[in-house]
């Protein structure tokens, strides 16, 4: 599980997904043009997030960031 939950927190930062959402909710579809990557594999990894607290779904189709995802924001031991 460690494994997973590193990779997942690895590739959202990496892919400037938290910083992304720092202004603001987005859709998969968004990101994963902003990001140039397929809108399934950002879903996925958009999903990811979810499981571990990082981002949470606002409304159906929307992902914002949450309380664990908003405190890695401006974090240098992150970047």
């Amino acid at each position: 599980r460690g494994f997973v939950y590193t990779q997942i927190l690895t590739a959202s930062v990496r892919l400037g997904i938290i910083e992304a959402l720092a202004s603001g909710p987005k859709t998969a579809a968004q990101l994963a043009e902003e990001r140039s990557m397929s809108e399934e594999s950002c879903r996925r990894l958009l999903d990811g997030c979810v499981a571990l607290k990082l981002l949470e779904r606002r409304g159906r189709h929307r992902y914002g960031l949450a309380v664990l995802g908003a405190a890695l924001l401006g974090n240098p031991s992150v970047a």
